[in-house]
């Protein structure tokens, strides 16, 4: 039968520990407030619940670990840190940013450490705090994890870290003020609704060997690169705000993006909406790009489609290089810019149902063989 065991200085068990060698399958630990310094290892199917105020910092070189399915609410994991965004963001501003972020990097190896980890098992996180380390938040492997109304900050690596066939889905959370937001490696999935990813000193999301990354309804905010992906990494992205960003997206290697209905919007300083590199793919659809040095900057020769955008106070809209790209324009806005559309020798565009005004340039094409337009205003 089911039991409830009670965490505290007055209750039954003083420590967490206590608690968990007791436990058994389908039991609830509740924890009263207080700091608990603690390493732990759940190995139970239980539920663990918190009073306000309840924190697990485990020691330097531990964390919580996780391998057996649980459901953990009202809980925050720390532990000791040197890093403060505060402090790192000062120096990128006083400084050159590369430098400070390789010696940063430098800096912050030597702990190799994490809050929790959860290993090949389903677990449940509810209105729960990850905080203060130099090293990682969350790390997954080949794990199956759901989120809802928890926070990520201060980690001086990655907050999280999916790896290994891992599914992390995300509702209403927010990640914030930490050197880099999440690394998705080795096929893991994740998924955002409602959620805020903003202050990253780093790349926010790195993406790696075939990860897919969905998100809807979100906000992206002041992180230095928003998406960086790689190795047939997949993207999709619906009605989400991608703002103040040095570069948005970045695709690399056989990637894919998918973006509907999403906005990009910047200062005007130097701010990049879409690079396409290296025979990856984006399919973008009612999107809005305002305020920006680049809208779409195309290095790839893989087919891109572009429908139903907005480009307004975007310097250069869209701009393929000098290798043979092929993309399709149509129904597309451009307004306030130097060049509306740039085609390049090589690159061969397809253009109908475009409107153009009060542009330097509407369309520059460096051989007009290589445009194919059709009813333009």
């Amino acid at each position: 039968m089911a039991q409830k065991l009670d965490v505290g200085l007055d209750k039954k068990y003083h420590s967490i520990n206590e608690a968990l060698k007791v436990s058994d399958d389908g039991d609830t630990v509740f924890i009263s407030s207080g700091i608990y310094k603690e390493d732990c290892i759940v190995n139970r199917k239980i539920t663990i619940v918190g009073e306000d105020g309840v924190v697990v910092e485990p020691s330097e070189q531990m964390c919580v670990i996780l391998v057996a399915s649980c459901t953990i609410k009202n809980v925050s994991f720390q532990k000791h840190t040197d890093f403060s965004y505060a402090e790192f963001k000062k120096k990128i501003d006083d400084n050159d940013f590369r430098n400070s972020v390789e010696d940063s990097k430098d800096e912050l190896e030597y702990t190799n450490d994490c809050c929790v980890q959860v290993t090949k098992i389903k677990a449940v996180f509810e209105n729960c705090r990850f905080c203060k380390n130099d090293y990682d938040g969350l790390y997954l492997q080949n794990a199956n994890v759901e989120m809802k109304k928890c926070e990520f900050f201060d980690f001086g690596k990655r907050a999280i870290f999916a790896d290994g066939n891992s599914f992390l889905k995300m509702t209403n959370c927010t990640v914030h003020d930490n050197m880099r937001s999440f690394v998705i490696d080795d096929t893991a999935v994740v998924s955002l609704l409602h959620c805020d990813i903003s202050k990253t000193l780093d790349t926010s999301i790195t993406m790696n060997k075939d990860t897919k990354f969905g998100a809807e309804n979100s906000l992206f905010d002041e992180n230095r690169n928003t998406f960086v992906l790689n190795e047939k990494a997949h993207l999709d992205l619906t009605s989400c705000k991608i703002k103040n960003a040095n570069q948005c997206i970045s695709l690399n290697y056989e990637s894919c993006a998918i973006l509907d209905k999403c906005s990009f919007v910047g200062d005007y300083n130097e701010m990049t909406g879409i690079v396409v590199d290296e025979d990856s793919r984006i399919f973008v659809d009612g999107c809005i790009f305002k305020n920006l040095y680049q809208g779409i900057k195309a290095y790839t020769t893989q087919e891109q489609m572009i429908n139903n955008c907005s480009f307004n106070n975007v310097n250069y809209p869209f701009d393929s290089d000098d290798i043979p790209s092929h993309c399709k324009i149509l129904n597309c806005k451009f307004s306030h810019a130097d060049f509306g559309i740039k085609i390049n020798r090589v690159s061969r565009v397809f253009i109908e149902s475009c409107f153009i005004e009060k542009c330097g340039v509407g369309i520059f094409c460096a051989r007009k063989e290589n445009a194919n337009l059709k009813t333009i205003q």
